[in-house]
Formats: C-alpha cells, structure tokens, sequence
C-alpha cells in the first residue's frame, strides 16, 4: 500500500520534528498546533499550544517558543496570580487595572503571564491583551497563559495525532460543558502551555510550578543579546486571591522575584496588605495580631478547642516570610488609584528590589517613559557612587533615538556635555537611526542641515 505524504509547510514540519524529538524533556506528542477560538469573539488569530508534562524542562520551552513560536525574548514579564472564579471587579476598578497594565506593557517588550483561563483576573488580563493587540507595535500584547490540562473545558478537541499536532484545533464555544471545577481557555491569550499531571476537574498546582520554573530560567539564564546585555525582569501582579496566592506570593518572594499587591482587590492580597500595615519593625506576626483577620479572610473555623487550626498557622508563617522582605513587595492601594497608577507601581517595584544592575533599571524606566521615577529611585544620593559608572552618553544617544525628551535632560543633568555629545560621528550615526526623524518629523535625513537643525531644536526643548 502506497503511504501518501503529508504535505506540511517546512515549519509546521520542524515543530512537529523538535517536539517528537523532544518528548524525554516533557513535550507531549500530538497536543500541540494553533488554536482556532469560534464563537468566542476577541483575539481572531492563531493560538500556539503545546501540552507537557509537569516534568518538562524549562530550557527547552524557551526554545519552542523562541524558536517554533517565533516570540521575542521580552525586556518584562509580569506575571498576574489572584482571583479566579468569583472574583470581579467593580467597574471603575476594572479600568483602573486594565489602564494600568496597558501603559506598563505597551513600549516595553512585556509578556504577560497568567493562568490563561477566561476567568476572574485572568480574563481581566485576557481583555488587556486584547486591548494591547490593537497596538501595532511589535510585540505588543503578548499574553501565554500556563494552566492544568486536566481543567480545561473541551480539551479533547486538542488532542491531535503523533508527529502531526493540529492546525489548527477548533476549539467551539458551543462544545464546552460547563462542568464542576472545568474551565474555558480565554480566547485573548495568544500562546498557552499547558501542563497535564493526569488529574482531572481540578487545579493541582502543577502548572504554577511549570510556570515559576521557567520563569526563574528566563530571570536567571536569559540576557537579551545586542542591547548591551541587558536582563530580562520579572514581577509579579497580585490581584485577590486564595491560600495558594499566599503560597505563590511566598515563593516569588523568597526567589527574589518583586511583588505588587493591590490593596483593596480582596482576600489573599489584602492580608498581605494588612500584614505590612501591622508590621512592627522585623518581629513577626503573631495570631493575636492577624488570627481573626486571616481567619475571615479564608472562610476558616476555629477547632473544636477553641484554638486556629493549622492551616491558619500554616498561612502566617507564609505571611511573615512575605513581610520580611519589604524591599521586594510595593503595595498598589486601588483607593488611592488617583496618586498611583499600576505601571508606576510595578516600575518601583522592579527598581525597589534592586536585584539587577541600574543600567537594567534605568533601561526599563526609559521604557516606562517615567524619567521622574528614575530620578526618585535611581539617581539618588547613596547611589550615587554607582549611577556615576553609567554611560550616560550613550542613554543620551538613545534618549534622541526614542525620542525621549525628559531622559535627555535628565542626562545633561548627570553631566553629559554638550559640545562634547556632538561629534561628527554621533551625529553621522544620528543621520544613519533617523528613521525616527523621517517618520515622526517628515523630513529627508540625507539632508544634514535639516537633522542637524531638528536635533539642536530637541536639545533645546528638553534643556
């Protein structure tokens, strides 16, 4: 009998090849493409997925989705854990955390890692990637959503065959069952991993284990090649959340991985915000301070002696390993929205931690577009010994490529010297990157008259 080939587009083939050629690292053969979301309106394009094992290796996830997705390696990920089924916001909050997590995400390379089903927090971060897709800037609204695959509603329909995946998988809104403890894969993720322990109807905890592993692999492994070896930074949004937010917070924390809380969005978020608020000095807490609160928060009974049971002592011990670590936690209160906004929060946070270098710092602060804050927590005086290393010439030059007035006042304020900035080869450099000036400004950059005179001008406005 006569085999007919299948004819597949060369990297449709070599996907297919890496992850049968990779099934000993914890790729599972077959559940893997592109999911087509029908019905379910938002994100209309393409999903890659892949299904793993809880074993499966970081290192080699970030190469399928480097490689076989095709996805930058990010400047940011902000990693969103809280409130899944019952939670919502009210609405103006809701614009608030959706606002945000735009302005954090838009100019700064960001992935945003969540659960990944269309639910609670995850869909609130499902519908800002959407918003971010509108943006035309590459890659802008990337959301890779991490969840159980024994919970996902109508799973079935992405089991393809060995060696041929399936592209794409037709995921129907109208298949879905609606079953206890199931849950719909949110159709504004544009890439999903998702990880099969053999459990089903329930979240186990293996995928915020899959998830916390690679994303200390990125924060730890990954330098970002031709942008001066800058690191990838990771943060996490802490929004609501149960016992095992308090748990997912602890570890994050205890792996030098920042924290923002939002007071004010329930649960597991503001009793680490209540915890901070009680806090005295580095002593820790004690359940005559916070027993009565943890137990309301948590739904928990005393025992039948009267005394806290021992997941509330469980739970303060993981209060207080959060809690000793202030530099690594900024609470984002939502009541006080109008003074704060989430991407300041999340940009003082990263900076707070100190746990990269303050070119690293300065670089994300640059993206931010948030030159105040870079005064504030940078550029201060017991930093100064270190600040004083940094090339400012050469954030001033990128400062005029980004077209980034306050960063290059701020770089004439650390002692960037005019006269001695504008050598011809910079400026023949400026000529060379000024796709910036053509676009923006429509003017011919082979004319250095006309570069020169828009240069001077913006040195002028920002000085």
């Amino acid at each position: 009998m006569n085999i007919v080939p299948i004819n597949r587009p060369p990297s449709q083939e070599k996907l297919c090849n890496f992850v049968r050629d990779n099934e000993w690292k914890g790729l599972i053969d077959g559940s893997f493409g592109k999911i087509k979301f029908h019905d379910f309106g938002g994100y209309s394009e393409l999903s890659p997925y892949i299904r793993v094992r809880p074993d499966v290796t970081p290192e080699v996830l970030w190469e399928l989705m480097t490689t076989y997705w095709d996805l930058k390696p990010p400047n940011l990920i902000i990693s969103v854990t809280g409130g899944a089924k019952k939670f919502f916001f009210e609405k103006n909050l809701e614009n608030i955390f959706k606002i945000g997590l735009v302005k954090a995400s838009q100019n700064t390379g960001t992935w945003i890692i969540t659960g990944g089903m269309n639910e609670g927090v995850m869909k609130y971060a499902g519908e800002t990637i959407n918003i971010l897709r509108g943006n035309q800037q590459k890659m802008c609204g990337i959301g890779i959503g991490i969840a159980t695959w024994g919970a996902v509603d109508n799973r079935f329909s992405l089991v393809g065959k060995p060696g041929s995946g399936k592209f794409p998988a037709k995921y129907h809104a109208k298949a879905l069952q609606h079953g206890r403890n199931m849950a719909t894969l949110d159709p504004n993720h544009t890439h999903f991993i998702l990880v099969d322990d053999e459990t089903t109807r329930k979240s186990s905890g293996a995928d915020i284990k899959v998830r916390r592993r690679l994303e200390e692999h990125i924060l730890n492994h990954i330098v970002r090649k031709g942008e001066k070896d800058m690191e990838t930074r990771v943060v996490l949004l802490v929004v609501e959340g149960g016992p095992k937010t308090l748990q997912n917070t602890k570890e994050a924390i205890l792996k030098n991985i920042p924290a923002v809380i939002v007071g004010g969005s329930g649960r597991a978020a503001d009793l680490i915000a209540y915890g901070f608020e009680r806090k005295n000095g580095n002593k820790p807490l004690t359940m005559a301070e916070v027993g009565s609160q943890l137990m309301l928060t948590f739904g928990l009974k005393e025992e039948s002696d009267g005394t806290y049971p021992r997941k509330a002592h469980k739970m303060l011990k993981q209060l207080n390993d959060i809690i000793q670590h202030p530099t690594l936690v900024t609470i984002f209160k939502l009541k006080n929205a109008n003074t704060m906004d989430i991407d300041s929060a999340l940009l003082r946070a990263l900076v707070r931690a100190k746990t990269s270098k303050l070119e690293s710092q300065l670089q994300l602060a640059m993206a931010f577009n948030r030159s105040d804050i870079a005064r504030e927590e940078i550029f201060t005086a017991e930093n100064r010994t270190k600040w004083e290393r940094i090339d400012m010439v050469s954030v001033m030059e990128q400062a005029l490529k980004l077209d980034k007035a306050e960063f290059v006042e701020l770089s004439l304020d650390c002692g960037v010297k005019l006269h001695k900035f504008l050598t011809k080869r910079r400026l023949r450099d400026l000529y060379v990157n000024a796709e910036l000036v053509q676009e923006l400004l429509g003017i011919d950059s082979r004319d250095p008259s006309l570069v020169s005179k828009v240069i001077c001008d913006k040195l002028l406005v920002s000085k």
